[in-house]
């Protein structure tokens, strides 16, 4: 009867343990796409400040509107990445450096100040995050297709933060 009640044990652990190795690849995996997007937004918003920092003679208030709204976008969004970090329960310092960055842009958009370093280097550090969250998603999961599209994205994401970083 023992033999049973181990087996029925182990199997049940085996279980639970595939279960929590998929649930963990998808919360890395959501949370990657998160920082993807969240660099994608900074890397936009830093890319709408580039067009709507023109000479006075030039000034366009609606690109500048557009500018201020994308900046809000991306703190939105980065507050977003770092709660899917919180979820995934992992300790990525970098997101703090995002998050760091992304209340330097919004401080700078406010005051009128140029905030195009902030932004870029928060997309670049969010880039950062979603590669380490695909990569986490991949050893918890390594045949997921959704861990690999996550790693796409953060390759991605990477590539449109180092030219918001190369732009400035």
């Amino acid at each position: 009867m023992s033999d049973q009640f181990s087996y029925a044990t182990t199997s049940d652990n085996i279980s639970s343990a595939m279960a929590s190795n998929l649930g963990l690849a998808a919360a890395h995996t959501e949370a990657a796409r998160q920082h993807a997007a969240a660099a994608d937004a900074h890397a936009t918003a830093a890319e709408m400040h580039f067009e709507a920092l023109v000479p006075d003679e030039d000034f366009d208030p609606d690109a500048q509107y557009d500018a201020m709204t994308a900046s809000a976008d991306a703190a939105i969004q980065t507050d977003t990445a770092a709660e899917a970090t919180e979820l995934a329960g992992s300790p990525i310092t970098i997101v703090r450096d995002a998050q760091r960055e992304a209340n330097e842009a919004s401080r700078q958009t406010e005051d009128g100040e140029d905030p195009r370093d902030a932004h870029a280097a928060a997309a670049k550090h969010h880039a950062t995050a979603a590669t380490r969250h695909a990569e986490a998603a991949g050893a918890a999961a390594p045949a997921s297709q959704e861990a690999e599209e996550a790693r796409a994205e953060a390759e991605s994401a990477m590539v449109r933060a180092v030219d918001a970083v190369a732009a400035r």
